[in-house]
Protein backbone atom coordinates (compact mmCIF):
# COMPACT_ATOMS: atom_id res chain seq x y z
CA UNK A 1 0.00 0.00 0.00
CA UNK A 2 2.96 2.64 1.10
CA UNK A 3 4.68 2.00 -2.26
CA UNK A 4 0.85 2.23 -4.27
CA UNK A 5 0.90 5.58 -2.57
CA UNK A 6 4.80 6.70 -2.95
CA UNK A 7 3.88 6.03 -6.88
CA UNK A 8 0.93 7.93 -6.91
CA UNK A 9 2.90 11.32 -5.54
CA UNK A 10 5.88 11.01 -8.36
CA UNK A 11 3.12 10.58 -11.06
CA UNK A 12 1.35 13.67 -9.72
CA UNK A 13 4.35 15.90 -9.39
CA UNK A 14 6.13 14.87 -12.26
CA UNK A 15 5.88 16.80 -15.39
CA UNK A 16 8.09 17.80 -17.80
CA UNK A 17 10.54 20.16 -17.76
CA UNK A 18 11.73 23.31 -19.74
CA UNK A 19 14.11 25.86 -19.71
CA UNK A 20 10.73 28.65 -20.94
CA UNK A 21 7.84 27.16 -19.64
CA UNK A 22 4.65 28.52 -22.26
CA UNK A 23 1.77 27.86 -19.96
CA UNK A 24 2.84 29.51 -16.36
CA UNK A 25 -0.47 28.10 -15.31
CA UNK A 26 0.76 24.72 -15.87
CA UNK A 27 3.73 25.39 -13.49
CA UNK A 28 1.29 27.27 -10.62
CA UNK A 29 2.57 26.51 -6.79
CA UNK A 30 0.49 24.42 -4.73
CA UNK A 31 -0.69 26.54 -1.83
CA UNK A 32 -0.91 25.62 1.95
CA UNK A 33 -3.74 22.88 1.95
CA UNK A 34 -5.02 22.32 6.01
CA UNK A 35 -2.80 24.11 8.10
CA UNK A 36 -3.46 27.54 8.93
CA UNK A 37 -0.48 30.30 9.71
CA UNK A 38 -1.23 30.50 13.34
CA UNK A 39 -0.61 26.66 14.09
CA UNK A 40 2.24 26.56 11.74
CA UNK A 41 3.89 29.66 14.19
CA UNK A 42 2.94 28.34 17.57
CA UNK A 43 4.82 24.70 16.04
CA UNK A 44 8.02 27.17 14.88
CA UNK A 45 10.37 29.55 15.75
CA UNK A 46 11.91 32.13 13.77
CA UNK A 47 15.49 31.56 12.81
CA UNK A 48 18.06 35.30 12.22
CA UNK A 49 21.38 33.57 11.31
CA UNK A 50 24.11 36.24 10.31
CA UNK A 51 27.71 35.46 8.74
CA UNK A 52 30.51 37.78 9.90
CA UNK A 53 32.69 37.39 6.90
CA UNK A 54 29.98 37.14 4.23
CA UNK A 55 27.31 39.18 5.41
CA UNK A 56 25.50 38.79 1.99
CA UNK A 57 24.53 35.80 2.64
CA UNK A 58 22.37 36.60 5.96
CA UNK A 59 18.61 35.72 6.69
CA UNK A 60 15.92 35.02 8.28
CA UNK A 61 13.30 31.76 8.23
CA UNK A 62 10.35 30.41 9.86
CA UNK A 63 11.28 26.50 11.25
CA UNK A 64 9.84 23.83 13.07
CA UNK A 65 11.22 23.53 16.34
CA UNK A 66 12.11 19.65 16.49
CA UNK A 67 14.54 20.33 13.85
CA UNK A 68 18.56 19.96 15.02
CA UNK A 69 20.87 22.20 13.93
CA UNK A 70 24.39 20.90 11.58
CA UNK A 71 27.68 22.89 12.93
CA UNK A 72 28.81 25.35 10.48
CA UNK A 73 32.12 23.84 10.32
CA UNK A 74 30.64 20.00 9.24
CA UNK A 75 29.02 21.49 5.94
CA UNK A 76 30.97 21.18 2.84
CA UNK A 77 31.66 24.44 1.61
CA UNK A 78 34.82 26.56 0.73
CA UNK A 79 35.99 30.57 0.17
CA UNK A 80 37.33 32.46 -2.48
CA UNK A 81 37.30 36.08 -3.04
CA UNK A 82 35.75 37.14 0.05
CA UNK A 83 32.31 34.70 -0.80
CA UNK A 84 31.28 31.69 0.71
CA UNK A 85 30.14 28.62 -1.79
CA UNK A 86 28.52 25.22 -1.01
CA UNK A 87 26.49 24.36 2.37
CA UNK A 88 26.24 27.54 4.64
CA UNK A 89 23.53 26.08 7.16
CA UNK A 90 21.14 23.04 7.74
CA UNK A 91 18.74 22.04 10.17
CA UNK A 92 18.11 17.98 10.40
CA UNK A 93 14.38 16.70 11.19
CA UNK A 94 13.81 13.28 12.72
CA UNK A 95 14.26 10.31 10.63
CA UNK A 96 12.22 8.30 9.22
CA UNK A 97 13.05 4.92 8.29
CA UNK A 98 16.50 6.10 6.66
CA UNK A 99 15.61 9.68 5.26
CA UNK A 100 14.52 12.54 7.05
CA UNK A 101 13.13 16.03 6.33
CA UNK A 102 15.57 18.88 6.45
CA UNK A 103 16.26 22.86 5.50
CA UNK A 104 19.36 23.56 3.74
CA UNK A 105 20.98 27.08 2.27
CA UNK A 106 23.48 26.92 -0.28
CA UNK A 107 25.40 29.24 -1.97
CA UNK A 108 26.50 28.79 -5.55
CA UNK A 109 29.03 30.02 -7.85
CA UNK A 110 28.20 30.79 -11.35
CA UNK A 111 30.95 31.58 -13.95
CA UNK A 112 28.90 33.39 -16.70
CA UNK A 113 25.89 35.07 -16.41
CA UNK A 114 22.76 33.82 -16.68
CA UNK A 115 19.47 34.08 -14.49
CA UNK A 116 18.86 32.30 -11.60
CA UNK A 117 15.79 30.47 -12.95
CA UNK A 118 17.50 29.28 -15.95
CA UNK A 119 20.20 28.03 -13.70
CA UNK A 120 17.92 26.46 -11.39
CA UNK A 121 15.89 24.58 -14.92
CA UNK A 122 18.99 23.72 -16.18
CA UNK A 123 20.57 22.00 -13.22
CA UNK A 124 17.29 20.29 -12.55
CA UNK A 125 17.34 18.78 -16.73
CA UNK A 126 20.85 17.47 -16.37
CA UNK A 127 20.10 16.02 -13.06
CA UNK A 128 16.94 14.21 -14.20
CA UNK A 129 14.78 16.56 -11.92
CA UNK A 130 10.75 16.55 -12.42
CA UNK A 131 9.26 19.93 -12.15
CA UNK A 132 5.66 20.69 -10.24
CA UNK A 133 5.93 23.85 -9.87
CA UNK A 134 7.74 27.69 -10.52
CA UNK A 135 7.20 30.73 -10.29
CA UNK A 136 9.40 33.27 -10.72
CA UNK A 137 10.09 37.25 -11.21
CA UNK A 138 10.18 39.41 -14.30
CA UNK A 139 13.82 38.89 -14.93
CA UNK A 140 13.79 35.46 -13.64
CA UNK A 141 16.71 36.42 -11.02
CA UNK A 142 14.36 34.83 -8.19
CA UNK A 143 12.42 31.94 -7.85
CA UNK A 144 10.33 29.69 -6.44
CA UNK A 145 9.72 26.15 -7.12
CA UNK A 146 8.35 22.45 -6.23
CA UNK A 147 10.38 19.94 -8.01
CA UNK A 148 11.27 16.15 -7.13
CA UNK A 149 15.12 14.66 -7.46
CA UNK A 150 17.36 12.12 -6.01
CA UNK A 151 19.93 12.72 -3.40
CA UNK A 152 23.56 11.44 -3.70
CA UNK A 153 22.39 7.41 -2.71
CA UNK A 154 19.30 7.46 -5.66
CA UNK A 155 16.73 7.96 -3.09
CA UNK A 156 14.13 10.74 -3.84
CA UNK A 157 13.33 13.67 -2.40
CA UNK A 158 10.52 16.13 -2.53
CA UNK A 159 11.86 19.71 -2.67
CA UNK A 160 10.54 23.62 -2.39
CA UNK A 161 12.79 26.50 -2.98
CA UNK A 162 13.51 29.51 -3.09
CA UNK A 163 16.54 30.99 -5.00
CA UNK A 164 18.04 34.42 -5.80
CA UNK A 165 20.62 35.72 -7.35
CA UNK A 166 23.53 37.64 -5.96
CA UNK A 167 26.10 38.84 -7.26
CA UNK A 168 28.10 36.02 -8.53
CA UNK A 169 25.98 33.10 -6.93
CA UNK A 170 22.73 31.95 -6.89
CA UNK A 171 21.47 31.61 -2.90
CA UNK A 172 18.81 28.41 -2.70
CA UNK A 173 16.82 27.98 0.20
CA UNK A 174 15.33 23.89 0.28
CA UNK A 175 12.79 22.48 2.40
CA UNK A 176 13.51 18.67 1.68
CA UNK A 177 10.54 16.25 2.47
CA UNK A 178 11.15 12.01 1.80
CA UNK A 179 8.43 11.43 -0.53
CA UNK A 180 6.41 9.10 2.46
CA UNK A 181 6.16 12.37 4.53
CA UNK A 182 5.12 14.88 1.99
CA UNK A 183 1.44 14.62 2.46
CA UNK A 184 2.04 15.16 5.89
CA UNK A 185 4.65 18.17 5.82
CA UNK A 186 3.56 19.76 2.21
CA UNK A 187 1.97 22.68 4.41
CA UNK A 188 5.16 23.05 6.62
CA UNK A 189 7.27 22.77 3.59
CA UNK A 190 5.01 25.78 1.92
CA UNK A 191 5.09 27.90 5.25
CA UNK A 192 9.10 27.58 5.24
CA UNK A 193 10.17 28.49 2.21
CA UNK A 194 7.57 31.19 2.17
CA UNK A 195 9.01 32.50 5.01
CA UNK A 196 12.48 32.57 4.17
CA UNK A 197 13.62 36.14 3.37
CA UNK A 198 17.24 37.70 2.93
CA UNK A 199 18.48 40.16 5.23
CA UNK A 200 22.06 40.97 3.68
CA UNK A 201 23.13 44.10 1.51
CA UNK A 202 22.97 43.95 -2.09
CA UNK A 203 25.91 42.34 -3.70
CA UNK A 204 27.43 43.93 -7.00
CA UNK A 205 30.17 41.37 -7.35
CA UNK A 206 30.31 40.50 -10.76
CA UNK A 207 29.49 36.98 -12.69
CA UNK A 208 32.55 37.44 -14.93
CA UNK A 209 34.11 40.86 -15.97
CA UNK A 210 32.12 43.05 -18.03
CA UNK A 211 34.09 44.42 -21.45
CA UNK A 212 32.84 48.01 -22.69
CA UNK A 213 32.92 49.24 -26.53
CA UNK A 214 32.38 53.22 -27.05
CA UNK A 215 32.50 55.00 -30.09
CA UNK A 216 33.25 58.43 -29.77
CA UNK A 217 29.73 60.35 -27.62
CA UNK A 218 27.34 57.93 -30.08
CA UNK A 219 27.14 55.04 -28.55
CA UNK A 220 28.68 52.64 -25.83
CA UNK A 221 27.78 49.31 -24.25
CA UNK A 222 29.20 46.65 -22.28
CA UNK A 223 29.13 42.74 -22.95
CA UNK A 224 30.17 39.56 -21.18
CA UNK A 225 34.25 39.13 -21.02
CA UNK A 226 32.62 35.43 -22.38
CA UNK A 227 31.83 37.17 -25.45
CA UNK A 228 34.26 38.19 -28.28
CA UNK A 229 34.34 41.21 -30.08
CA UNK A 230 34.48 39.82 -33.66
CA UNK A 231 33.59 42.68 -36.25
CA UNK A 232 33.38 46.47 -35.85
CA UNK A 233 32.37 48.23 -39.01
CA UNK A 234 32.14 52.00 -39.04
CA UNK A 235 32.15 52.39 -43.27
CA UNK A 236 29.02 54.19 -43.19
CA UNK A 237 28.55 57.63 -41.81
CA UNK A 238 25.42 56.92 -39.87
CA UNK A 239 25.77 53.50 -39.06
CA UNK A 240 27.61 50.84 -36.56
CA UNK A 241 27.72 47.38 -36.76
CA UNK A 242 29.02 45.08 -34.15
CA UNK A 243 28.83 41.15 -33.65
CA UNK A 244 29.84 39.21 -31.26
CA UNK A 245 30.38 35.55 -30.35
CA UNK A 246 30.88 33.04 -27.84
CA UNK A 247 31.89 29.53 -27.64
CA UNK A 248 31.51 26.30 -24.82
CA UNK A 249 34.63 24.71 -22.77
CA UNK A 250 35.66 22.71 -26.21
CA UNK A 251 35.91 26.36 -28.14
CA UNK A 252 33.27 25.56 -30.36
CA UNK A 253 31.28 28.56 -30.89
CA UNK A 254 27.43 28.23 -30.06
CA UNK A 255 26.27 31.70 -30.80
CA UNK A 256 26.46 34.88 -31.81
CA UNK A 257 25.14 38.36 -31.60
CA UNK A 258 24.83 41.24 -34.11
CA UNK A 259 24.39 44.72 -33.54
CA UNK A 260 23.32 47.62 -36.04
CA UNK A 261 22.89 51.16 -34.60
CA UNK A 262 21.83 53.31 -37.64
CA UNK A 263 20.78 56.91 -37.27
CA UNK A 264 19.15 59.77 -39.37
CA UNK A 265 22.48 61.86 -38.49
CA UNK A 266 26.11 61.28 -38.54
CA UNK A 267 27.28 59.48 -35.71
CA UNK A 268 30.88 60.71 -36.40
CA UNK A 269 30.92 64.12 -36.73
CA UNK A 270 28.14 66.49 -34.83
CA UNK A 271 28.42 69.24 -36.64
CA UNK A 272 27.29 67.24 -40.51
CA UNK A 273 23.43 68.24 -40.04
CA UNK A 274 22.58 65.95 -43.11
CA UNK A 275 20.06 63.85 -42.85
CA UNK A 276 20.57 59.82 -43.82
CA UNK A 277 18.10 56.70 -44.60
CA UNK A 278 17.92 54.23 -42.37
CA UNK A 279 16.17 51.05 -44.12
CA UNK A 280 15.50 49.38 -40.62
CA UNK A 281 12.80 46.68 -42.47
CA UNK A 282 15.68 46.14 -45.48
CA UNK A 283 18.67 45.15 -42.18
CA UNK A 284 16.30 42.33 -41.21
CA UNK A 285 15.28 40.90 -44.18
CA UNK A 286 18.87 40.74 -44.73
CA UNK A 287 19.58 38.94 -41.98
CA UNK A 288 16.53 36.60 -42.38
CA UNK A 289 17.99 36.42 -46.24
CA UNK A 290 21.35 34.98 -44.53
CA UNK A 291 20.16 32.57 -42.28
CA UNK A 292 18.13 31.03 -45.09
CA UNK A 293 21.24 30.42 -47.12
CA UNK A 294 22.37 28.75 -44.50
CA UNK A 295 19.40 25.89 -45.50
CA UNK A 296 17.52 26.90 -42.56
CA UNK A 297 13.65 27.70 -42.16
CA UNK A 298 12.91 30.38 -40.33
CA UNK A 299 9.13 29.65 -38.92
CA UNK A 300 6.38 31.76 -37.14
CA UNK A 301 7.06 34.08 -34.00
CA UNK A 302 6.86 31.75 -30.91
CA UNK A 303 7.60 34.63 -28.36
CA UNK A 304 8.10 38.12 -27.78
CA UNK A 305 10.07 39.71 -25.18
CA UNK A 306 10.78 43.48 -23.75
CA UNK A 307 13.88 44.94 -22.16
CA UNK A 308 14.86 47.74 -19.60
CA UNK A 309 16.54 50.00 -21.50
CA UNK A 310 19.09 52.55 -20.07
CA UNK A 311 17.68 55.29 -22.68
CA UNK A 312 14.11 56.53 -23.81
CA UNK A 313 12.95 54.97 -26.81
CA UNK A 314 10.08 55.59 -29.30
CA UNK A 315 9.44 51.70 -29.15
CA UNK A 316 10.67 48.35 -28.95
CA UNK A 317 9.76 44.85 -29.58
CA UNK A 318 11.97 41.52 -29.41
CA UNK A 319 10.27 38.29 -31.58
CA UNK A 320 11.55 34.71 -31.41
CA UNK A 321 11.68 32.37 -34.33
CA UNK A 322 12.36 29.21 -34.71
CA UNK A 323 14.56 27.87 -36.95
CA UNK A 324 14.64 23.98 -38.65
CA UNK A 325 16.78 22.54 -41.26
CA UNK A 326 15.16 22.78 -44.92
CA UNK A 327 15.03 18.87 -45.80
CA UNK A 328 13.51 19.42 -49.26
CA UNK A 329 13.01 22.06 -52.41
CA UNK A 330 9.45 20.40 -52.58
CA UNK A 331 6.08 21.07 -50.56
CA UNK A 332 5.85 19.04 -47.92
CA UNK A 333 4.04 18.35 -44.51
CA UNK A 334 7.52 17.44 -42.85
CA UNK A 335 9.24 19.65 -40.20
CA UNK A 336 12.71 18.70 -39.45
CA UNK A 337 12.32 19.83 -34.98
CA UNK A 338 13.49 23.27 -34.17
CA UNK A 339 17.34 23.26 -33.78
CA UNK A 340 18.19 26.68 -33.39
CA UNK A 341 16.45 30.18 -32.89
CA UNK A 342 16.71 33.46 -34.40
CA UNK A 343 15.96 36.61 -31.95
CA UNK A 344 15.50 40.02 -33.26
CA UNK A 345 14.96 43.26 -31.50
CA UNK A 346 14.37 46.47 -32.64
CA UNK A 347 14.46 49.48 -30.67
CA UNK A 348 13.70 53.18 -32.37
CA UNK A 349 14.68 55.79 -30.94
CA UNK A 350 12.85 59.02 -30.12
CA UNK A 351 12.85 61.86 -33.12
CA UNK A 352 14.85 63.99 -31.03
CA UNK A 353 17.95 61.22 -30.88
CA UNK A 354 16.97 60.01 -34.38
CA UNK A 355 19.04 56.85 -33.33
CA UNK A 356 17.58 53.30 -33.96
CA UNK A 357 18.99 49.97 -33.18
CA UNK A 358 18.65 45.80 -34.37
CA UNK A 359 20.22 43.43 -32.54
CA UNK A 360 19.60 39.81 -33.66
CA UNK A 361 20.89 36.41 -32.34
CA UNK A 362 21.73 33.12 -33.57
CA UNK A 363 21.04 30.25 -30.37
CA UNK A 364 20.66 26.68 -29.95
CA UNK A 365 17.50 25.81 -29.21
CA UNK A 366 15.87 25.68 -25.43
CA UNK A 367 15.97 21.82 -25.55
CA UNK A 368 17.66 19.37 -23.09
CA UNK A 369 20.80 18.69 -24.90
CA UNK A 370 21.54 22.36 -25.14
CA UNK A 371 19.47 24.46 -22.53
CA UNK A 372 22.56 25.16 -20.77
CA UNK A 373 23.65 27.18 -24.01
CA UNK A 374 20.58 28.98 -24.87
CA UNK A 375 20.29 30.10 -21.16
CA UNK A 376 23.60 31.86 -21.34
CA UNK A 377 22.88 33.36 -24.53
CA UNK A 378 19.85 34.51 -23.72
CA UNK A 379 21.22 36.22 -20.70
CA UNK A 380 23.81 38.12 -22.58
CA UNK A 381 21.13 39.40 -24.93
CA UNK A 382 19.62 41.27 -22.44
CA UNK A 383 22.82 42.17 -20.76
CA UNK A 384 23.93 43.65 -24.19
CA UNK A 385 20.70 45.28 -24.55
CA UNK A 386 20.20 46.75 -21.63
CA UNK A 387 23.87 48.47 -21.44
CA UNK A 388 23.41 50.31 -24.96
CA UNK A 389 23.39 53.97 -24.44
Amino acid sequence: MMRLLFLCLIVFLTVPVTVEAKAPSALALPDVVSMDLQTFVSNSEKITKEFTDDPYLNFEVQLPKDLTERHYNVLKHYESNNRVYGEVYRKDGIAVEDVRPYFSVRAHELSRYISAKNWFVTNLMSNNGSLRGLETDKKGDSFEALYVRFDTLGRTEVVRAKGVLKGSRVITAEYVVPPLLWEEQRDIQTFVIKSFEFKGALDNQNVEPLMSYSHLESFSMNYPQSWRLDTNSRDVENRIDLSFFTADEMMVVFSKIEITLVADQSLNDPLDRSRYPTYLPQIIRERKAAIEEQGLIVGDVMERRTYDLSFEAGSQVTEIYPLRKKLTNYVTHRKAPISREFWVTVIKGTEESGKNYIVSMIVPSRTESSAKKWALAAKAYEVMIETMR
